[in-house]
């Protein structure tokens, strides 16, 4: 189940290409249990009702054995509330901010949204900034702004400074005035790229000292663009790492089948993590010999460790929940994003956007 159509349209169609290719892969190699594989396709246009509907169809239509999607967290939650009860299980690729809940056959190959402030906070640790100031943009970034801080105080870190901007040209002259008193070592910006970019204007009236880290919606190259290469030049983010930053040979190996089959690269990686939901269910149905939801579930929960995914490592924990580390922090370079590593690391010679220790060539997962 993915948006075929509609908004998200786009990033549903390279869901759909990323599950095609997955499902000619496992039928290539024999299917499960010997049988081939058929995919059904159901465009959720992000609508909650139609998403709810098309679930309830492939269940008593189609009699699926597991539903993979969907993409927002509206209409996965519909998805989830039709399957509780039945015997089949469901693995979404995205719906990052959707709360888990007590769902027996509910699992997630993409990452939390909460995760990527444990990684903020890790930079902020390992980069030995003491003094954080925290900004936030619209109002519904209030809650990861007061999440990075509530884990910032426990971790010993002083936040000297926490204040709201608007994505307006013109900021109100406190804002800056205060936080240069405040003189913070870091500044860590709650907001979308397009709300960040305008602030990140005014750091001519900021001390260079102080540095900026941004939040899962400034990796954009529309960042880079509305404030200008300059301008963004050191500009620090936490985010997801796109198809081409993965550097496994799994992945490797999948994306060039992706660009060979489509004449074009993969540019999402929700696409990834659709294409792992259904690899995984296949692994799970062919190890188990069974498409019972309660076998599925014990083998996903229990035995399946580290399962080698297009998008890295893939372990359950008992919610369901992807336990692997997804997200990175990159930093602008030379007008593009680039990863930051860790103490005692430096990326990688063959590959950049992986981190290697400097005393030898081992790659740091």
């Amino acid at each position: 189940m993915a948006p075929l159509s509609g908004e998200f349209g786009d990033i549903g169609e390279e869901v759909k290409k990323h599950i095609e290719l997955a499902s000619d892969e496992v039928n290539a190699a024999g299917g499960i249990l010997g049988r081939k594989v058929e995919v059904i396709l159901f465009d959720t246009q992000t609508k909650p009702t139609v998403a709810s509907d098309g679930a309830k169809k492939l269940i008593n239509q189609h009699n699926v054995s597991a539903i993979i999607g969907d993409l927002h967290p509206f209409t996965t939650k519909s998805i989830r509330d039709v399957i509780e009860g039945h015997n089949i299980i469901n693995i979404t690729y995205g719906a990052v901010e959707l709360p888990n809940g007590n769902y027996k056959n509910f699992f997630r190959t993409s990452p939390r949204y909460e995760e990527s402030a444990q990684v903020t906070v890790d930079t902020i640790k390992n980069l030995e900034f003491k003094r954080i100031g925290i900004l936030y943009g619209a109002e519904k970034y209030i809650p990861e702004a007061e999440r990075i801080k509530s884990m910032l105080n426990k971790e010993g870190r002083d936040v000297v400074y926490f204040n709201s901007f608007n994505d307006s040209l013109h900021f109100n002259s406190n804002i800056i005035n205060e936080l240069i008193q405040k003189n913070p070592d870091v500044v860590y910006l709650a907001g979308s790229a397009r709300e960040v970019a305008p602030f990140l204007k005014q750091k001519t009236r900021i001390p260079k000292s102080i540095k900026f880290i941004g939040g899962p919606n400034t990796k954009h190259s529309e960042l880079i663009r509305l404030a200008g290469e300059n301008v963004a030049e050191g500009f620090m983010s936490v985010a997801l790492p796109e198809p081409e930053e993965l550097g496994s040979k799994v992945t490797k190996k999948f994306l060039n089948k992706y660009k060979s089959r489509y004449q074009r690269p993969a540019e999402s990686i929700w696409g990834g993590y659709a294409a792992d939901a259904f690899k995984i269910v296949a692994d799970a149905m062919e190890k188990t010999g069974s498409n019972d939801s309660e076998v599925l579930v014990n083998y996903l929960m229990n035995e399946l460790r580290d399962f080698d995914g297009v998008s890295g490592k893939i372990t359950f924990n008992k919610k369901g929940e992807r336990t692997n580390d997804l997200y990175r922090a990159f930093s602008v370079n030379n007008g593009r994003n680039v990863m930051i590593c860790s103490p005692g690391t430096k990326p990688c010679r063959l590959n950049p956007n992986r981190c290697c220790s400097i005393e030898s060539s081992k790659r740091i997962e």
